[in-house]
């Protein structure tokens, strides 16, 4: 990777005290969840970036963008010290519209006013009297925006566009945006979700290489087909890793083995690979049934 994508992703895990999460098209993030996926994605070399289909006036997109992030910023801060029924983002905007529009199905209250004492819906409907709140909400509607693919890097499209030229194999993919990219880089058919990519899959003969969506892990039979595997976006799901691989490991596979391989070139993607391997570590403790990420033999 780049030193333009190496550069991306340093802001993007900044910490919060060292500035914020911030996606490469300005956008602030308001959960490390946010921050996780973001960062998977720009692991294959792309993010989203927002396009506006009304064209709405400059000044009005920046408004706009900055009561965004005023309203970002103080989710944050509000998160990093959770209340019970004020622990997500959308649970606090709710807590915001109540207060902001009054209303109480065990109280008497009106805009901006306390919960009566001793309502039986204050705890489970708390209140918050946001700052920047207001000001957003007559704001939010007044610019539309789409996200488009923006690439920031192809280093691991061309190199799993090499992994399929050597043998025929199965490149899993978690992203949409990157399978239809491989696949145009390719040659190479991408199967996504969907029943026709269901039914076209499982009819594969072995004599190329495919890419497919893990949402093809389970209910198909490709060991007569495949036997070498390259994970894209390894997960730290010990269960979805089990059950993409039994793909091609398994009864009727008429190889000795079944490679499978990781992209692990950055940090968040060896600790989802050690955290999946730990949990089925655990499943085979617990269970007894037999993981393919335990018993199986591995090498750098």
């Amino acid at each position: 990777m780049g030193a333009v994508f190496e550069n991306h992703l340093k802001v993007l895990r900044r910490s919060p005290d060292a500035g914020v999460w911030k996606r490469p098209d300005g956008e602030e993030l308001r959960t490390m969840m946010e921050v996780a996926g973001c960062v998977r994605e720009m692991a294959c070399g792309f993010y989203y970036q927002w396009v506006y289909p009304r064209n709405e006036p400059k000044e009005v997109r920046d408004n706009w963008f900055l009561w965004r992030q005023n309203w970002n910023r103080e989710l944050r801060a509000k998160l990093t010290s959770p209340e019970p029924h004020l622990d997500t983002p959308g649970l606090l905007e709710n807590a915001a519209v109540r207060w902001l529009d009054g209303g109480c199905t065990s109280c008497v209250r009106g805009p901006r006013q306390q919960h009566a004492p001793q309502c039986r819906a204050a705890s489970t409907h708390p209140l918050w009297d946001s700052y920047t709140y207001p000001v957003w909400r007559k704001l939010e509607d007044t610019v539309v925006h789409v996200t488009k693919t923006v690439w920031v890097d192809d280093w691991l499209l061309k190199d799993a566009a090499a992994w399929m030229t050597k043998q025929p194999g199965v490149v899993w993919v978690e992203h949409i945006a990157f399978g239809h990219e491989l696949a145009r880089v390719s040659g190479g058919p991408y199967y996504g979700a969907g029943k026709a990519a269901a039914a076209g899959i499982i009819l594969e003969d072995g004599k190329r290489s495919i890419i497919a969506s893990e949402a093809h892990s389970e209910g198909k039979n490709l060991q007569t087909a495949f036997s070498r595997n390259l994970i894209v976006s390894v997960s730290p799901n010990a269960k979805l890793l089990e059950q993409m691989i039994g793909r091609t490991h398994r009864p009727g596979q008429p190889e000795d083995e079944v490679e499978v391989e990781f992209y692990l070139h950055i940090p968040e993607l060896r600790e989802a690979l050690e955290t999946a391997k730990n949990h089925a570590a655990y499943i085979q403790e617990t269970t007894g049934s037999h993981q393919k990420l335990i018993y199986g033999s591995w090498a750098a």
